[in-house]
């Protein structure tokens, strides 16, 4: 049984949250799992026994997932109310009881986000996270219009449905009050690898791109000296992030985790935290130390 620490943040006492914003679930049709009310519900307890407090549920092209996950929940909200009305008489009960409830606590005690990752024209994928308040109608309302219908919703490359490319979609995260993250740049997919010339530069300057999530560390270095020309020049700092990209399995879970320095945990503390990633986002749960080792080398 997990041990759940609800006081993990407070006002008083800001620290690094271990985050993973890049988590797929049974709703991805690429999912390495089982695809029922059980898998849902392992996620977010892999997740958490990894010390993992803040993900982003992003399948492909669609918001399902996140919503499955938030029918779970309430669906375990309503055994627990109606268990609690026998447990007393029926001590047989109480092992069903205290695994519901175990469950129940790891939900409340994490920052679940829901997400998007949306394969814009032409091929690019970009992370679009938005607030837990958000009505979940609007985003579908969004990858209908923009060209995914229920069926294509979950594929991915489903035939470049989409008809938006990526600087539609930068401007549409603005409307909808998304964080707009690029993807794995430094794949196939991604805005680094992908595009070249003003195209890219365009996507790179734009203040609609909050984040970057990469692979690898050489390739972050090359970003780095590549927004110092200035064709690239940025009017706020950009978050260097790296994901999991989870599909399943248990070899990923915990692999790529980004640090959060959150005063609350909640959305409007993870979202300040772009505003000064330089000093609120990390790979490491204590930068300080590394920036000591640093001084010293």
């Amino acid at each position: 049984m997990y041990i759940v620490n609800k006081n993990l943040v407070t006002e008083k006492n800001s620290e690094f949250i271990g985050a993973d914003l890049h988590v797929h679930t049974p709703a991805s049709k690429c999912y390495e799992g089982d695809k029922n009310d059980i898998e849902y519900i392992q996620i977010i307890r892999k997740f958490y026994s990894k010390g993992i407090r803040i993900i982003a549920i992003t399948d492909h092209n669609t918001i399902k997932g996140y919503k499955e996950l938030i029918r779970i929940k309430q669906s375990l909200i309503n055994k627990l109310e109606v268990l609690g009305e026998y447990v007393k008489k029926h001590k047989e009960l109480e092992a069903e009881y205290k695994k519901i409830k175990a469950d129940i606590d790891i939900f409340d005690s994490m920052l679940i986000i829901p997400g998007v990752e949306y394969e814009a024209k032409p091929g690019i994928h970009i992370l679009l996270l938005f607030s837990p308040d958000t009505d979940l109608g609007k985003i579908d309302k969004f990858l209908i219009a923009s060209g995914y219908s229920e069926d294509t919703q979950g594929e991915e490359n489903p035939d470049m449905i989409s008809n938006l490319d990526v600087l539609d979609v930068l401007s549409k995260s603005a409307s909808l009050n998304a964080i707009a993250i690029g993807a794995h740049v430094d794949s196939n997919k991604g805005i680094y690898n992908k595009l070249d010339g003003s195209y890219r530069a365009n996507i790179f300057r734009s203040n609609q791109l909050v984040a970057i999530s990469y692979n690898s560390p050489k390739t972050c270095s090359k970003i780095k000296s590549m927004l110092m020309n200035r064709e690239y020049k940025r009017d706020r700092p950009l978050a260097y992030i790296q994901c999991s990209d989870y599909h399943g399995g248990e070899e990923k879970v915990g692999a790529c985790i980004t640090y959060f320095k959150l005063d609350k945990l909640d959305y409007e503390s993870f979202l300040a935290a772009f505003n000064n990633p330089n000093e609120c986002i990390s790979l490491t749960a204590n930068p300080e130390t590394i920036q000591i080792i640093e001084k010293t080398v």
